[in-house]
Parts: structure tokens; sequence; C-alpha cells
């Protein structure tokens, strides 16, 4: 899997991550999506990059990985 530009936290995660569907999601159509239709790259570390990775970040956690707290996760 090649690295991601935008969730590069993706690769530097330990191995017991509990992926809902098996493994990490790819994002390759996303991104390419994204950088032809975004109206604005932001600069590299300013406020606004940080706070876009982020969203993607949660995007992933929250929707993707299986929390250790969820027991009925085994009913979606």
């Amino acid at each position: 899997m090649a690295k991601d530009k935008y969730r590069s936290f993706l690769h530097d995660e330990p191995d017991n991550i509990q992926w809902r569907h098996g493994g990490p999601p790819t994002y390759e159509a996303v991104n390419k999506l994204f950088e032809e239709r975004r109206t604005k790259e932001w600069p590299e570390g300013s406020l606004e990059e940080i706070v876009q990775n982020a969203i993607k970040s949660w995007e992933i956690w929250s929707f993707h990985t299986r929390p250790a707290y969820a027991c009925f996760d085994d009913l979606i």
C-alpha cells in the first residue's frame, strides 16, 4: 500500500488495530478527486492543513476501526 499523503498515520500505527473490514481502507480514488476539486492548497504545517488532516484521520478512526470497548460491534 502506497503511503497516503493525507493519512500518513496509517503507516505508523501498531499491528494490533482491529479494522472493521479486515484492513485499512484505501483512499486513492478519493484523494485524486479531492486534489482535482479543491479550491485551496494549504501551506505545509499550517493550521488549516493540520485541521484538514485531523478531519480525515477522525473519519478513519470513527468508521473503520473497531474500538476495544464496543462489544456490540459484531452486530453491525
